[in-house]
């Protein structure tokens, strides 16, 4: 083997196949906000001597601005110091001869800057280090917290791999906010507990637990199908339902009981009438509770998980909980875990599911819609309008026009809309 010297005390440079290369040292700051690691330095990188010079590196200043983090107070770090020929990843004979370097500098800086790897291979370098043995896909680990040495680490995509999958770039910034959020909450990996109130005795007991004005996530799991649809199948409509004042446990009650005892109805729109009610696209849950089957439940809440998400981030078809819930607390499609085993489709009839997978996914929901409400509450209160700085986007658009506009739009769906057709076949003649 050639003698080569080391170019860093910490590297295994005499047994890596990258030892006569260009070698591009790390870039730390001190009291840096944020710690970066990429796979391997580029061409601009090595011209310049310095990580992240290239256009991944412009890109990702932008995205660390926009998120409202400082570009020139962020460490830069690779995974591999040398520069691979022909661009190609770093193998992992060449990461494990790096590794010790790279672990070297990490550990200089201060333990409470978090971490972020940008692609795979530092990602799978800190899940090793962390002892992490997960057989999730990148996408699945991508954006929720992991632990290494007291340090808080993420992974995400490398901007590189944005410059060619732009579509993406969204899901980069979403993951450096959080890192730069000091609201964004800690990785949920406990699964939650349900506790079944089969009778009314049991569901009066539970209920007389809850203090009023406490915060309290519900929801439903229905069969697919609208009330009005079906007229002739008896409690066809709601099939769960479910709620939550602790993020550890929810209550499922049984739907017979609403049903079929007279004096469940009226014991929980008292219940729901001295707390105040959270829930993930709510409209939804009280168009079938006031109309399923003439139940009548009344579920005025005052909090939509679906509505605050919208008012802090705009981009269509990210609403959806499951999504949410993995974006803002790392955790796992609990739907496909859970009961995606059971349906054919999406539109399949969730009476198919076994009643405590069921129960079990709608508590998900409870518990992240609660844990959601007191986030995204924060955030909204913290976000000042530009043409008003003594008001927030909690005050407009979310509690003055977003949260009202809820029940007219939902006495819209059950009604209908009155349409004055002859007024309407007046003006027409007028127009032609």
């Amino acid at each position: 083997m050639v003698s080569i010297d080391r170019k860093h005390p910490c590297a295994l440079c005499e047994a890596c196949t990258l030892r006569l290369r260009p070698y591009v040292p790390d870039l730390p700051i001190t009291d840096a906000e944020l710690i970066f690691i990429g796979d391997a330095p580029g061409e601009e990188d090595v011209i310049k001597g310095k990580p992240f010079a290239g256009q991944s590196g412009k890109l990702l200043a932008q995205a660390i601005s926009k998120a409202g983090g400082t570009p020139a107070k962020v460490s830069r770090h690779n995974a591999v110091a040398c520069r691979p020929p022909d661009n190609r990843a770093p193998t992992s004979e060449e990461i494990a001869c790096c590794a010790p370097r790279l672990k070297d500098e990490l550990l200089r800086q201060d333990a409470a800057v978090k971490i972020i790897a940008l692609g795979k291979t530092p990602s799978e370098l800190l899940l090793k280090w962390s002892d992490e043995d997960t057989d999730m896909k990148m996408t699945e680990r991508m954006g929720r917290w992991w632990a290494w040495d007291n340090r808080k680490w993420m992974s995400t995509w490398h901007p590189a791999y944005v410059l060619r999958m732009p579509s993406e770039a969204p899901q980069l910034l979403t993951h450096i906010k959080r890192a730069i959020d000091t609201t964004s909450a800690d990785a949920v990996t406990e699964e939650p507990q349900v506790v079944h109130a089969n009778t009314f005795e049991e569901l009066v007991a539970i209920c007389n637990r809850v203090q009023d004005d406490t915060w309290v996530a519900f929801d439903i799991e229905t069969d697919q199908v609208n009330w009005y649809d079906r007229p002739d199948y008896i409690k066809d409509s709601i099939i769960a339902f479910g709620f939550a004042w602790k993020i550890t446990f929810g209550v499922a009650v049984n739907p017979d009981l609403m049903y079929d005892d007279e004096r469940v109805v009226p014991f929980l729109n008292g219940f729901m009438a001295r707390v105040k009610l959270a829930a993930h696209n709510g409209k939804f849950d009280c168009i079938f509770l006031r109309t399923g089957m003439n139940l009548r439940v009344r579920p005025d809440f005052d909090f939509d998980t679906m509505l605050a998400h919208y008012a802090l981030d705009e981009t269509p078809g990210k609403q959806g909980l499951k999504g949410i819930a993995f974006e803002e607390f790392g955790i796992p499609n609990y739907e496909e875990r859970i009961i995606s085993q059971y349906l054919r489709s999406r539109n399949d009839y969730y009476s198919k599911i076994p009643y405590d997978k069921l129960t079990l996914y709608m508590i998900w929901d409870v518990t992240v819609t609660l844990r959601l409400r007191e986030l995204f509450e924060q955030r909204l209160r913290a976000t000042k309008l530009a043409l008003n700085p003594n008001a927030s986007l909690y005050e407009w658009p979310f509690i003055n026009l977003l949260m009202p506009a809820q029940a007219p739009l939902a006495q819209v769906e059950i009604r209908g809309l009155h349409v004055n057709k002859p007024y309407l076949e007046g003006w027409r003649d007028r127009l032609i």
